[in-house]
């Protein structure tokens, strides 16, 4: 169906406003489809992994992570975006573009308590909240952030995988039932051409009785 080209696409617009901006941009295309939809339009690939299978190994999904990991700590990129099939549900996955780099921040601000329902927050609602480490922030945040990325990267190759299977077994019932319908339509034609010779052939054999009459 539509799973190739629907990224393809998506993955072009975004070249393309992009480069619009003034960036500078990269492209790391994993398949043969992607590949040979840049290269037919002369877009130069910075790297090209075909190596993945039916089966995504975390391993290689590792590899890739860490170069982006290592290229982003020294400044050499700014940010990196992934242009995938979210897999939504059976009958449903949609090409997405998710922001890897930079992580977001995610937190809440220092001192904040419960809501008081008024909208006055009161001096007994104040609350510090008071946490000890061990290791440090800085080590446990050097450690636990790369995990996520790679964790997160191993996601959306795995909801592209399971996307890409679904999308193919769509395609596969697709064309079994045009054939099915096609076999039916041909078998029918068949029997009318058929049965039209016999009755030609009948006629033809009476016509020769009545004219030995």
């Amino acid at each position: 169906g539509g799973y190739n080209s629907n990224l393809c696409m998506m993955a072009r617009d975004i070249l393309v406003s992009e480069r619009q901006a003034g960036t500078e941009v990269e492209l790391h295309v994993v398949g043969k489809k992607g590949q040979q939809y840049f290269r037919h339009r002369e877009e130069p690939l910075a790297a090209a992994h075909d190596h993945f299978g039916d089966k995504v190994a975390y391993a290689d999904v590792n590899v890739i992570a860490e170069e982006m990991i290592e290229r982003y700590s020294r400044a050499e990129i700014d940010h990196v975006t992934v242009v995938y099939q979210k897999f939504l549900s059976a009958g449903r996955q949609v090409p997405v573009a998710e922001v890897l780099l930079p992580l977001e921040s995610i937190g809440a601000d220092e001192g904040d308590g419960p809501a008081d329902p008024a909208g006055k927050a009161t001096v007994e609602q104040k609350w510090t909240p008071n946490y000890i480490f061990s290791p440090d922030p800085e080590s446990l945040m050097r450690e636990l952030l790369p995990a996520y990325l790679k964790s997160a990267l191993y996601n959306d190759f795995l909801q592209a995988s399971v996307g890409e299977h679904r999308a193919r077994m769509v395609a596969m019932k697709n064309a079994t039932d045009a054939a099915n319908k096609l076999i039916k339509a041909l078998t029918r034609l068949y029997n009318r051409a058929r049965q039209s010779q016999i009755t030609n052939e009948i006629a033809e054999l009476m016509g020769g009785v009545e004219a030995l009459k």
